[in-house]
């Protein structure tokens, strides 16, 4: 169930209902929504919920707050601490990842693995997945300000998570050429989007 960051376009009840729905059709749910407090992931949970992806974006605090000018998401530590918080919540995994890219790509794959490490470490039971999202340049685009992130790159992200934690998951966008994503699939990726 994938939402914006507007609380007031979709309130954590306005979800809670989709989430009724879902859990009559699937097995699993899963949420991509704006960070929620402790209380408020329980609740989900409650519902049915059992996943939360929810990314940094960038795990450098400059860039991040470069390129978050207002609102909650501004707030970086609030947003970094979203999925602990859901599985204190109760849910059974996380997904996390950086915007590669957006800053030092080598840098925030680093920092995402850690992350990840530390929750697996503090929550041993919880299902850790990462994500690997790229800046990719589009037509007409100006694309200075992003380092590129070429195919060989983001396939060497790939095995350094899966070598440094063999058994999370990694989950390749449909974003990347089906051909990438054919190539890829034998080696890192556990879960591609539907696409």
């Amino acid at each position: 169930l994938l939402t914006g960051e507007s609380r007031h376009q979709s309130s954590v009840e306005y979800i809670g209902e989709g989430v009724k729905i879902l859990k009559k059709y699937f097995n699993n749910v899963g949420i991509e929504i704006y960070p929620l407090e402790t209380q408020e992931y329980r609740y989900l949970h409650e519902l049915g919920v059992d996943y939360l992806s929810v990314y940094q974006e960038t795990y450098d605090t400059a860039r991040y707050d470069e390129v978050h000018l207002s609102g909650p998401k501004k707030v970086y530590s609030y947003r970094f601490n979203a999925p602990e918080r859901g599985l204190m919540g109760g849910l059974r995994g996380v997904s996390i990842g950086a915007l590669l890219g957006l800053s030092d790509f080598r840098k925030d794959a680093f920092a995402t693995g850690m992350h990840g490490y530390l929750l697996q470490r503090r929550y041993p039971a919880a299902e850790v997945c990462f994500s690997v999202p790229r800046l990719r340049p589009c037509a007409g685009g100006e694309h200075t300000r992003f380092e590129q992130v070429h195919d060989a790159d983001l396939l060497q992200v790939m095995l350094a998570l899966r070598i440094f934690m063999p058994f999370s998951g990694i989950n390749l966008s449909t974003r990347e050429s089906a051909a990438f994503r054919d190539n890829c699939l034998g080696l890192a990726p556990t879960k591609i989007s539907a696409g």
